[in-house]
């Protein structure tokens, strides 16, 4: 056995250890991962570089690993395969007949392959590597915390991450905690129970020279578990999944069927679509930008099904693809037709679900319309969207599922108010530069609106709770030190009043000419200090009192900076000027939002805030805060709601309250949340020590993403009629998406807002905007009417025409009159798109128009419409 460290010829590339080290790092991995006694049968495989025909694949029986004789026998014979092959082994134990996966018999260990970005070409996208470096330093963090052993892949950037359980699971339930996994941290395709991983001590071939597979140095957590769990492991990656439900998700039954199909006429023109689209699949297969294999199949079932065909004509016609036949001929235990029949499956399964949902739409259209007067609220419709959950990354999506689980609320709510507990704890110390000319703060304004009793308060004291925690122990270290400060701040003011009287304080002597040194003049403005800070009150960071002039006195004592979290719409009702005879304070708000000057009237004169910084969070009922809109309209016209991330989620139906459910958020991630909540104030401290705030920059990535938001908002979504009524919240939509992407980056610890951080916070404004189209229509008395002009600017709307068409076709063809309720089963069909109106008060508002216009006299007899042809409606 040789025994002498490899170097490579590049000083920049890390030295390969020497052999003993190599065996020593093998032996310890196959130790940890199946145990020292011995006698398991695992899959182990081999490949020579660029040599796709040289992959075998067998199983061993593993020997006793605590000695020194067979298993280093073992070891040294696969380690010196892997001086020019490339070495795979997997994780998984095996009945030792075969390595498909029906020969997996289990596991104790789950894993997942994160590789760095790739081009088409599979080569390494160095644009992106800086993006997934930064990514990869958190996702790495977060798997020691879960006691993972890391392995580098020997590819710049690409780990293995293996985790321990402490009982062995079954083949279904190891690939669903490894799909999970995949899921969690971006992983690769292989997650299925026998799958391949390189085996660690030996060498990457794929660069030249090659690299070595060895562990990742990295402190793992103390508190870190030394074995999972397989139900605790999944409930910490995912609080909304069981691992009996993740399996029976993911479990898919196999058609039996023979392996060459059933044939068929493949090169008929009936079934042309089949066959071109496979032949394009080939010559990217060709070039080497096919993608991936199981969109080849996936696309290969869809015509087929398409094109009336069987599950064995698909079989047929995917002998034809050779990217299939490619992996066919290259992985031992991989089938075609299993491949296709699985795929099958899963599509008709698909299929069947839409049909069901479409036959529900259709007998929801057909139902008689609502009269007037029991016309329901404004509602959720099916088709707003739901919120971007994979916006929110790593401990933060756990937290936000966690409580809302926990709480019985919608994940978007406790997610709004994570913002705002994230734009408390920054504390003006940061800001984001777009450029020069364009930089947001870090303050988020988020309302929540839903029915009494849904439990609003409870799920907002659980998120807020690290902030009122940081906020005791900052006036309890006050009042600890109250007695020094006062005893300071009487002496410096006695010796503050004996200077004044001509007399001596301290050494210093005021002379007839009033000339003091500069030593003299630090002295006495240390003296001041005392006594402002003796006169200093305890510190505040969540306003106790949402008077205006109360709010004010405080953010003054606490340099500017206060939260308002508000669940009874007292803050609305003080702001509006319900209180003080309709003068309002929501000019002065609004300049809070953007840490400007807000100055407050008061008795006795005006107090002046500076630089004022006030995040803030309400959770209060529709029709209470309808009502002081209703009653203070300058909320809406002044743009004050335009700056609220605005939430309206459906009303709860009767089953939506599971009163049984017994589930609390799990401690270690409470610890997270507070933990990571210190850590940012901790930080924003530091900053402000300085004097200066610390400025968030943004990527070269991040800024084209950033601009082509921005051309979306302004020159999409701004001349969209469902959004045409929200011209003020579209306004402030882009820097909304500034300042939650700055909020990432501080939550990561960066000082760059990356291409991911931007492309989520993009996400989540989108979500907020669809939102406050629908709640800023609700509150408006005329919102309704506004909606529906928006949708009318002409007499001859090709849309609302060729509704109105469509509906008089049909009463023909049904030889009834073309009336309302024909007209509002129309609406109904073609209106489940509108994100913030229902259907019959569109329908409603929309016929008097129609009437009003002479549109319904535009249809002719037999349906159609002058000017537009009924075929593109």
């Amino acid at each position: 056995m040789q025994n002498s460290a490899r170097k490579n010829t590049d000083a920049s590339e890390p030295v390969i250890p020497d052999m003993d080290d190599r065996v020593s790092h093998a032996q310890r991995f196959l130790s940890w991962t199946f145990g020292t006694k011995g006698g398991e049968w695992v899959r182990v495989a081999t490949s020579k570089p660029g040599d796709r025909d040289s992959f075998r694949s067998w199983t061993i029986k593993l020997p006793n690993l605590r000695g020194m004789g067979a298993s280093l026998g073992v070891i040294e014979e696969l380690l010196e395969r892997g001086e020019t092959h490339n070495v795979f082994i997997c994780s998984a134990l095996f009945d030792g007949e075969g390595i498909k996966a029906e020969n997996v018999t289990g596991g104790r260990v789950v894993w997942v392959d994160i590789d760095p970005p790739r081009l088409k070409d599979k080569s390494i996208d160095q644009a992106r590597m800086p993006d997934h470096m930064r990514w990869l330093k958190g996702a790495k963090r977060d798997l020691r915390n879960l006691g993972a052993k890391i392995v580098n892949s020997g590819s710049p950037g690409g780990v293995h991450a293996r985790v321990k359980l402490s009982r062995t699971v079954s083949r279904d339930e190891l690939r669903a905690i490894n799909w999970l996994l995949a899921q969690t941290y971006k992983g690769d395709s292989k997650h299925s129970s026998e799958s391949l991983l390189r085996l660690p001590g030996t060498l990457n071939h794929k660069s030249d020279p090659p690299t070595y597979v060895g562990p990742d140095i990295g402190l793992v957590a103390r508190d870190a578990p030394q074995a999972w769990e397989p139900e605790k492991l999944v409930a910490k990656l995912d609080p909304e999944v069981s691992l009996a439900g993740l399996v029976k998700e993911l479990s898919t039954p196999i058609i039996e069927t023979g392996d060459e199909g059933e044939p068929y006429d493949y090169g008929s023109n009936r079934y042309a679509n089949v066959r071109l689209n496979i032949e394009e699949v080939n010559a990217r297969f060709q070039r080497g930008d096919y993608g991936s294999r199981y969109m080849a199949t996936k696309g290969i079932v869809k015509d087929c099904m398409t094109a009336g065909l069987s599950l064995g004509h698909a079989i047929y016609a995917a002998q034809h693809c050779e990217p299939l036949l490619d992996k066919a001929a290259e992985e031992y235990g991989y089938t075609i037709a299993r491949d296709v029949s699985r795929v099958w499956v899963k599509e008709s399964n698909g299929r069947r679900v839409a049909r069901e949902k479409a036959r529900q739409l259709t007998e929801d259209s057909d139902t008689t319309p609502e009269s007037p007067e029991s016309a329901a609220p404004v509602v959720r419709p099916a088709t707003v969207p739901r919120f971007p959950l994979d916006a929110l990354t790593g401990d933060l999506r756990r937290y936000v599922l966690a409580v809302a689980k926990s709480y019985q609320v919608p994940p978007e709510y406790v997610a709004g108010m994570c913002y705002v507990a994230i734009s408390v704890a920054t504390s003006r110390a940061y800001r984001v530069h777009k450029s020069a000319d364009w930089t947001e703060s870090l303050v988020i304004w988020f309302m929540f609106l839903a029915g009494p009793s849904t439990r609003k308060s409870p799920a907002m004291d659980e998120v807020m709770r690290p902030i009122r925690k940081e906020e005791e122990r900052r006036r309890e270290l006050h009042h600890q030190t109250a007695f020094i400060r006062n005893r300071q701040g009487k002496i410096a003011k006695k010796m503050l009043e004996d200077m004044e009287k001509g007399g001596t304080g301290g050494g210093v002597t005021l002379n007839p000419s009033g000339e003091l040194s500069e030593a003299d003049r630090k002295f006495i403005a240390q003296l001041e200090a005392d006594v402002r800070e003796a006169n200093k009150p305890a510190p505040t960071m969540i306003a106790s009192d949402a008077t205006i002039q109360q709010l004010g006195a405080d953010m003054a004592a606490n340099g500017g900076m206060m939260a308002v979290i508000d669940d009874e719409s007292v803050y609305l009702r003080n702001l509006a000027g319900l209180y003080s005879g309709g003068k309002t304070e929501v000019s002065g708000a609004n300049k809070a939002y953007q840490e400007g000057s807000w100055e407050i009237s008061r008795r006795g004169g005006s107090l002046t805030v500076r630089k004022a910084f006030m995040p803030t969070c309400i959770a209060a009922q529709p029709d209470v805060v309808s009502e002081i809109v209703a009653k203070s309209p300058t909320l809406i016209s002044s743009g004050f709601m335009a700056r609220f991330l605005l939430c309206m989620p459906a009303p709860r139906k009767k089953g939506d309250y599971n009163a049984r459910q017994e589930y609390d958020v799990p401690r270690e991630l409470k610890t997270w949340w507070n933990q990571t909540l210190i850590r940012i104030m901790r930080d924003a401290e530091q900053v402000q020590a300085g004097g200066r705030q610390k400025r968030i920059k943004m990527g070269r990535e991040a800024k084209e993403v950033f601009a082509d938001f921005l051309d979306h908002v302004h020159n999409g979504l701004m001349f969209e009629p469902h959004y045409s009524h929200t011209q003020d919240n579209l306004g402030k939509l882009p820097g909304v998406a500034l300042r939650l992407a700055g909020q990432a980056a501080v939550l990561d610890g960066e000082s760059e807002i990356t291409r991911d951080n931007m492309q989520r916070a993009v996400k989540v404004a989108e979500y907020f905007a669809a939102q406050a189209a629908r709640v800023l229509s609700y509150f408006q008395a005329n919102g309704v009417r506004k909606a529906v002009a928006a949708q009318l600017p002409e007499v001859q709307n090709e849309w609302v025409v060729k509704i109105a068409a469509l509906a008089r076709k049909r009463a023909a063809l049904r030889k009834d009159a073309f009336t309302k309720s024909q007209f509002h089963q129309a609406i109904k069909r073609h209106l489940r798109g509108t994100p913030y109106l229902r259907a019959e008060t569109f329908y409603q508002e929309m016929w008097p128009l129609l009437e009003d216009a002479d549109v319904v006299q535009l249809v002719n007899e037999d349906g159609r419409v002058p000017k537009y042809d009924l075929k593109g409606a």
